[in-house]
């Protein structure tokens, strides 16, 4: 005898990068910021704790992602998340614990097959006179979820293959994953 047995919810699964930034060999580089931002999307000169790195800003439904591309120490990185005021506070204390962070690049699709949310788009990029260095996997990647032909994905294509001037692109791999990202109504709309 088999039994039917409903759920009131189900899995969200996303695909993303984390924030560390390594050699082909696998040593460690650092982390580059990445910061999840609860309400409408900033403007990239509202983020003055990030003016001095290669900026990303990338719109997701119902807010923002921001990249600050220099790789630093976890510490460095997770004190400038502190400095931005608004980044989403639960995230960031999430981060900090796994000395880590992820943010989300492909559409959220339940486990019944419904997209929740359509994928993240790069909106802009800030390149200040005092930027030195750039994670070159995380600007590839980035440049990945631009408007295809944008004037932000060559940016971030020239930022990876070193051809900004004064900009040193350092690293050759990041970390991908994929994860539950959160919960829907089974059989529902969100």
């Amino acid at each position: 005898m088999s039994s039917d047995v409903s759920t009131d919810t189900i899995d969200v699964i996303a695909s993303g990068i984390e924030s560390e930034v390594a050699t082909a060999d696998e040593d460690a580089i650092g982390h580059v910021l990445m910061a999840d931002v609860d309400d409408a999307p900033p403007v990239l000169s509202d983020l003055d704790a990030l003016a001095d790195e290669v900026t990303v800003l990338v719109e997701t439904r119902g807010g923002a992602h921001v990249y600050g591309l220099r790789p630093r120490s976890w510490s460095a990185v997770a004190e400038r998340l502190d400095a931005l005021d608004a980044v989403d506070a639960e995230y960031a204390d999430e981060m900090d614990r796994r000395g880590a962070a992820t943010l989300r690049l492909s559409p959220e699709v339940a486990t019944d097959g419904r997209e929740t949310s359509p994928a993240p788009e790069v909106r802009s990029v800030r390149i200040p006179a005092s930027a030195e260095r750039v994670s070159a996997p995380h600007a590839r990647t980035l440049a990945t979820i631009a408007p295809s032909g944008s004037m932000a994905a060559g940016v971030l294509d020239a930022l990876a293959d070193g051809e900004v001037a004064g900009v040193e692109a350092l690293g050759a791999r990041l970390i991908r994953s994929t994860y539950r990202s959160r919960e829907v109504a089974n059989g529902g709309d969100q």
